[in-house]
């Protein structure tokens, strides 16, 4: 199976899927370019991570390409059925529901500690809402970091989530609530993510907690109290415990051999 995938922890489920397949997996937008459009689209599955209705994607040229190649694939992957439903609503094909998020143990080896700040990671993308985060944060006069992998590495951003108090995610939504969020899960840390991520409360359900995402007084309210209370949140950790390398290339195999079988 041939993959072309931009996340670096894809390399480590590639040892677990079967080879006995000519398939070719493309993960999502950003690795268009190994697609010319000449291909046998019968053995190509494309990798959606998100459909948002606040981008314009009917007049970016990249996102045109990137539907019409969905429309000819055979199949399309998306990580929540929240997204699926806006997919197809929008682009007029049903994906199936896979989500290939993963998180990488032996990068969380090693104990964990309250460095008595708070943290939220992410692009600079302005649905990310880090303005939000900030003005909380300083409202309520609570120490915070943010992370953005353009300008941290990764050592450095291991190190910063291992010691924050707890996580918060205050985009107006994300695909599954975000790696990051998934990898605060896995470190045991407290999160809080806005309601208005409909993919994320469709993974953690009522393991982790939300603020009213358009409610400033909410979001101010919930940081406060899981300041002062960082309350343990075991559940989320079972919803994400398979989202290892070996877990995901699994779900992968899986759906290979159904779709070799029809």
């Amino acid at each position: 199976m041939k993959i072309f995938f931009p996340s670096n922890w894809m390399s480590r489920i590639v040892p677990f899927i079967n080879t006995d397949n000519n398939f070719i997996l493309v993960g999502s937008i950003s690795q268009m370019g190994a697609l010319t459009g000449s291909e046998d689209f019968s053995k190509i599955i494309l990798y959606n991570w998100d459909h948002y209705d606040f981008i314009d994607m009917a007049n970016r040229p990249d996102w045109v390409r990137f539907h019409h190649f969905c429309k000819k694939a055979k199949e399309v992957w998306i990580p929540t059925h929240a997204h699926a439903s806006y997919f197809q609503r929008d682009i007029g094909v049903n994906p199936y529901v896979l989500n290939l998020a993963c998180v990488l143990p032996e990068e969380w080896e090693g104990e964990n500690q309250d460095g008595g700040y708070v943290l939220m990671s992410s692009r600079k993308d302005f649905y990310k809402r880090f303005d939000l985060f900030k003005e909380a944060c300083e409202s309520i006069h609570i120490s915070f970091k943010t992370t953005h992998p353009e300008d941290t590495s990764r050592e450095e951003y291991i190190k910063i989530m291992k010691n924050c108090r707890f996580y918060v995610q205050a985009s107006i939504d994300e695909s599954l609530g975000g790696l990051s969020l998934m990898e605060a899960v896995w470190n045991k840390k407290p999160v809080l993510m806005s309601d208005s991520i409909k993919g994320g409360q469709e993974i953690y359900g009522d393991s982790i907690e939300y603020f009213k995402s358009d409610s400033l007084l909410s979001f101010q309210d919930k940081l406060y109290k899981l300041w002062l209370n960082q309350s343990e949140q075991p559940n989320a950790f079972n919803k994400i415990k398979n989202q290892t390398p070996e877990g995901v290339a699994k779900l992968i195999n899986q759906r290979i051999c159904h779709l070799k079988s029809i």
